[in-house]
This record gives C-alpha cells, structure tokens and sequence, in this order.
C-alpha cells in the first residue's frame, strides 16, 4: 500500500474532507465524541482470543514468502480455505490474473468466506493475504522478500480468529470475509507516478470491486483490517475512510473506547491512503472503513517496521491483536 503524497491524488479527498469537517463544525450535527462513547450499550459478545490469532499469523509466516505465483503462496492459500471452511462459512474462490509493475503477469486468487449468506443485511471485513517481494524501505537487503506478519499477516489473523467465533455464535446479521490478494506487489512510490498506470498496489480488491462474487452485493460497510499488530500501534480516523465511512468509523472507535481500547483508537484525523478500502469504495459504492496503523513519527506513516525485515513475528503484540479483534466482534454483536 502507499501513502497518497501528491496533491494530484489528495486533492480530491483533502476538498471532500474539509467540507464534511466544516459542516460538523458549523451546524452540530454529530454529537461530541464523549457523548457518542457515552451513549454505546455493549450487547453480549464472544471473547476474541489473541493468542488463536497470533498462532494465525504464525502459520502464515511460516509458509515462506506469500508472492502470487509462488508454491508457497499457493499452500498457504489452500490453507487458509481450509481453516475458513472449517469454521462452517461457505468459500468460493475468486480467481483472474494481473499485470503489476514491469509488465509482470501475477495471478489473483481472493479468497471468500460467507456466514448466513441468506441474510439480506450484511457487514463486510476483509484484509490482504499476499506479502511484500522485497524490503524496499530496508537499508539491509532490500531485494529480499519480508514475513510480513504486520503487512498482510495480522489482519488475516484476526480475521480467522473472528471466522472462529462467528462459526460458533451468528451475529443477527450475514458476515463476508474477503482474502484479498496481490495487494502488496506494486513498486515504490514516488511523487509524480501516474495514479493510472504506475500503482500497482491493491489489484485484488480492485478486481473484486468490478466483480463482485454476489452480484448486486451491497453490505451495510466494510471493515478493512491491515498492520493491526505492533505494540505501539495507533488507529486513526484516515481521511478516506470518514469521507465514506465517518459514521460507521465513530461508532467502531467509540465502542473501543467503551471496551478500554481508547489507547489504541484516539479520535484523531488523518490524511488518506491508497489502500484496498479506497477502490472498493470507488468502484462498487460500498462504505468502507480502514482499522490501520498511523504513525506521525516514523519516516512512513505505518510504522517504522513497514516494508523491511523488522515486519516479523519479534514485534506482534497480543495485547493489539485482542483491541482490535474484540472491537470488531463486538460491533458486528451490536449490529
């Protein structure tokens, strides 16, 4: 994923924003966000375990590099089906091919995992499962593959851990989780890259965006989950997601406040990113929302850890893994 850093690409979102900030501001029409967390009932919910989660992301880990074409990919994709089916969703595989950067062919293979599928009213969660080709932001051997157990991993952890729990008590509405694929094997960004031919980040989402596996599919929103890991992680309200997404996103962040996560989910503004939540906004219409690491004090906005070495087993966190499952969980009980 890439920080959207030219004003080319912003310009739209930073107009959009300021308006939606105004209009808050000048005629009330949300309520403060004490008055919002102070208003959230917490109904009864499972408890997210963090350290199924973290053995989540061990196993994928430990399959090797996931790169789109790769024999490692591919088991690790069959094991993912695998574990999803086991939870009792119906999965259905959605596969095609992409061109990334160089002129490279990569094939796509989202995976998804439906809970009820006869219920009408439903809430979408997805993450990406494919890992980074290369260190590009490491000093030390930048053209090796990274575990990636932030940057694809974590989100795919907490997802299999909710699967688990939705497998063993249904929320009141249906569950998609989506798998998306060949998020992560774009080149670096750099200022001046044509937005249409030269970002070659989030091709899984983007094509299920255009197809979606239901055809008419419209959830209430979507959750994207990615880099929910780290022990100093922050979940900011990113730009895009509240221009879409803003009540859905204050809601999500007040009933972490009110679960004790308030550490974890400050009520702070943040600029946009290009990521798998923006284009299934674009393209399909669906609200969408990104739980995402934000770091203001690293040399990228998603941590210090992003894109190197440094993104392993070593700095996951459970105590992260158990803020933002549980919060999940308990907004898809409080639906």
């Amino acid at each position: 994923m890439k920080e959207s850093t030219t004003s080319k690409f912003r310009s739209e979102f930073d107009i959009r924003y300021s308006i939606f900030i105004i209009l808050l501001t000048l005629f009330g029409c949300s309520p403060s966000h004490q008055e919002l967390v102070d208003s959230i009932a917490l109904q009864p919910a499972p408890e997210f375990n963090a350290d199924s989660a973290y053995a989540h992301i061990a196993s994928q880990v430990a399959f090797g590099p996931r790169i789109p074409g790769t024999e490692t990919h591919a088991k690790c994709g069959d094991h993912l089906v695998a574990i999803l089916r086991s939870c009792g969703a119906e999965v259905i595989e959605q596969r095609d091919s992409t061109t990334v950067a160089k002129g490279v062919r990569l094939p796509v293979r989202n995976i998804i995992a439906s809970f009820s599928p006869e219920k009408k009213e439903r809430i979408l969660l997805f993450a990406h499962w494919d890992s980074r080709p290369m260190a590009d932001m490491d000093p030390h051997r930048p053209n090796e593959p990274i575990e990636a157990a932030h940057d694809g991993a974590s989100g795919v952890g907490v997802l299999l851990e909710i699967a688990r729990l939705i497998g063993l008590q249904q929320p009141s509405v249906g569950v998609d989780i989506i798998l998306f694929d060949t998020e992560d094997q774009g080149k670096v960004w750099e200022d001046g890259d044509d937005y249409g031919t030269e970002f070659f980040f989030c091709m899984g989402s983007r094509l299920w965006a255009a197809r979606p596996h239901v055809e008419g599919y419209a959830p209430r929103y979507g959750i994207m989950l990615d880099m929910v890991a780290a022990s100093d992680a922050r979940f900011t309200l990113e730009q895009h997601s509240m221009a879409h997404a803003g009540p859905q996103m204050r809601n999500i962040w007040a009933i972490a406040h009110r679960l004790g996560f308030a550490p974890y989910f400050p009520f702070n503004l943040t600029q946009a990113v290009q990521h798998d939540h923006r284009f299934i906004t674009e393209v399909s219409g669906i609200p969408t929302l990104a739980i995402m690491h934000h770091d203001n004090t690293s040399r990228s906005t998603f941590g210090s850890y992003w894109h190197t070495h440094s993104d392993n087993l070593q700095s996951v966190d459970r105590n992260t893994l158990k803020a933002v499952g549980q919060t999940v969980v308990q907004t898809l009980f409080n639906e």
